[in-house]
């Protein structure tokens, strides 16, 4: 009987007073995010050499990354891609189409993975994304190329915070966040990305997701009621955005995403002079430009964005 009973206590502790019963189910649900190729996927992949769950030094698990390198003609700079999944699950499988795509015009791609939330809270990811960017500027293969830091989804906001930590002495003292000069991002790639924590939940614009971001936020801040602590303004890039912030481009489709937050983020950096680029879809949904089979135009738009803005020739 007494077993029974402390098994009964432990499911209700766990039920009501942590948020792994629906971080559990949503990681079920998410799975490893692959993306879905183009049709002429061949024609990227042919250009270029991969390797997969190479690992960097870190503090926390996770600590791994997918690495695509073109297989010829100058390196134009190394992109770092955190991926999304709700700060709770995902992996870089999610970029094994894009990545490639992107490093055969002349970039070398990594796609980090990180520690997860609940079992790590914020700013562990941040700090991963610090300890990788030291790998980086450690290793001859990478050293002294201009460093594009990206993200989708959830890996968006960690992107855009990780700038807006670092670049804000009394944020970056905080958190013990620090960057250097070996370190310098010259640009930001920022694919359907939560960009402000503090807006009301129960907002219309929420309103479908209230129950998901009140567990999301409790899982990533690690406190139930997270909306009374710093952690969620800290971690919010529109609140803390400086002149330091490189130039940027954004992409987000409005449903089940965060559309609006992006547009306000293209603002923002707009009235702040930085250079910036926004692609907005009112029908498309969220994390829709790494599927190539159901959104194909819009898909390689986003693509083709992606390497003029960085200074290439788009894919015809």
């Amino acid at each position: 009987m007494i077993i029974i009973l402390s098994i009964l206590a432990l499911c209700i502790y766990l039920i009501f007073m942590t948020p792994y019963p629906f971080v559990c189910f949503l990681r079920r649900q998410i799975g490893s995010g692959r993306s879905k190729s183009p049709n002429n996927i061949s024609e990227y992949l042919e250009k270029v050499s991969r390797e997969y769950a190479v690992e960097f030094p870190s503090k926390y698990n996770n600590n791994n990354y997918d690495i695509a390198t073109p297989l010829n003609g100058e390196i134009k700079g190394v992109i770092l891609w955190i991926h999304g999944g709700s700060f709770i699950g995902g992996s870089s499988e999610g970029t094994r189409n894009f990545g490639p795509m992107i490093a055969s015009q002349g970039y070398i791609f990594l796609a980090m993975n990180y520690a997860y939330s609940p079992e790590y809270s914020f700013p562990t990811q941040l700090h991963q994304v610090g300890e990788m960017l030291n790998y980086i500027s450690n290793d001859n293969r990478f050293n002294n190329k201009p460093i594009i830091l990206g993200g989708d989804s959830a890996g968006a906001n960690i992107a855009a915070n990780y700038i807006t930590i670092t670049s804000n002495e009394k944020l970056s003292k905080k958190y013990n966040l620090f960057s250097n000069d070996n370190q310098q991002i010259e640009a930001c790639l920022l694919f359907c990305g939560p960009f402000d924590f503090t807006e009301n939940i129960k907002k219309d614009d929420f309103k479908k997701y209230n129950t998901f971001m009140k567990y999301i936020g409790w899982s990533y801040f690690g406190k139930r009621k997270w909306k009374k602590y710093d952690k969620h303004r800290d971690a919010s890039p529109l609140i803390n955005i400086n002149d330091r912030f490189p130039k940027t481009y954004v992409c987000d489709g409005k449903i089940a995403s965060f559309l609006w937050q992006g547009k306000r983020l293209v603002e923002v950096l707009e009235k702040k002079g930085i250079e910036v680029q926004g692609r907005f879809y009112e029908y498309l949904p969220h994390e829709f430009q790494f599927d190539y089979e159901k959104y194909p135009e819009e898909a390689i738009q986003v693509f083709n964005d992606v390497v003029t803005f960085l200074g290439g020739n788009k894919d015809d």
